[in-house]
């Protein structure tokens, strides 16, 4: 397995797939290879053979987040998209998720009438990105007497773009590297009151720490 992770970060996803397949082979229940033999398989054009790789991760490990939001991010991809499907798919992560969630705010920190709406972006594409170059045009349209904006970055990666979009941000706090609990407490913590996922179920998400629900009011836009 973690050689065809190697290969695959080299780009040699046929070398890549081949070494997941003889991990699948020397150990049939290892959830983890399965679920990367679908992103191996997903680079190469074919979602429908990824999709039953994520759905044997999943059905090894009921628990496996990554494997779900590479599921259903690759129903993107097939002609056999079942809106139904998805749905029901989506339900199931989300009840995972919130059953795992070893806490969940039930009062928040946030004013009741502010001066301004404290508004936090949680995401990994602050940065060179479609998503990125979307919110940059957005932001410059904003109402600063009326909105402070929070940036909850979730990759360490930092580019030009980047810097560009920095000044709208009165704070940028980047929550990589933090486990869920401990990047809901420093949201909760911020006061937010409106708190915005820009992944959905694309890489670098964070919606696992969403459940927690560190903000009252959390909406998904844009990934």
């Amino acid at each position: 397995n973690n050689r065809g992770v190697a290969f695959q970060e080299l780009g040699q996803i046929n070398k890549a797939i081949e070494s997941y397949n003889k991990a699948i082979q020397l150990q049939p229940d290892y959830a983890k290879a399965y679920n990367n033999h679908g992103m191996a398989l997903l680079a190469i054009g074919q979602p429908e053979k990824a999709i039953e790789s994520y759905k044997k991760a999943i059905q090894l490990q009921p628990d496996y987040a990554k494997a779900y939001n590479n599921l259903l991010m690759s129903l993107n991809y097939t002609s056999n998209f079942n809106f139904t499907d998805v749905i029901t798919i989506a339900n199931q992560f989300g009840k995972f998720v919130t059953e795992k969630a070893k806490i969940q705010f039930s009062s928040y920190q946030c004013l009741s009438f502010p001066i301004k709406l404290r508004i936090g972006f949680v995401s990994g594409d602050l940065r060179n990105h479609p998503v990125g170059y979307f919110l940059e045009s957005v932001l410059s349209c904003i109402n600063f007497t009326m909105i402070e904006l929070i940036a909850y970055p979730t990759t360490p990666k930092t580019d030009e773009l980047s810097k560009r979009i920095k000044p709208f941000f009165s704070i940028w706090r980047s929550i990589y590297g933090k486990d869920d609990e401990t990047a809901a407490n420093l949201i909760h913590a911020d006061g937010i009151h409106i708190l915005i996922d820009l992944s959905g179920h694309t890489k670098f998400n964070r919606l696992p720490m969403f459940s927690l629900k560190p903000s009252p009011i959390q909406v998904s836009w844009l990934g």
